[in-house]
């Protein structure tokens, strides 16, 4: 999975024990969900998908692994920056699949 500039630049506000646990569980995070939701956006656009995940998509099983990760309470921007990061990367590693 390759994440894009723009993914990445989400994080520029996150401290340095979130960057760590998102460097290190993005990729297991994003893929369980297309292991479970995937079929859901099959022939969809990017802009599409992106609608889906910012109406429908739950964030909360990935806001309690990552709240279990680091042993600690989210804060609000936590909370922010994850739910982003998630949805770019769930995107990217989508359309990465479509032209690879």
């Amino acid at each position: 999975m390759s994440l894009t500039l723009e993914t990445n630049k989400i994080l520029i506000g996150a401290s340095d024990d979130l960057k760590s646990v998102l460097n290190e569980y993005i990729k297991c995070m994003v893929q369980s969900h297309l292991e479970g939701w995937g079929s859901r956006y099959e022939g969809k656009s990017e802009t599409d998908v992106s609608f889906d995940l910012t109406v429908n998509y739950d964030p909360s099983d990935e806001l309690e692994m990552v709240e279990e990760w680091l042993s600690r309470e989210l804060t609000t921007n936590d909370i922010e920056i994850i739910i982003d990061y998630f949805k770019e990367s769930v995107l990217d590693e989508l359309f990465d699949r479509l032209n690879n």
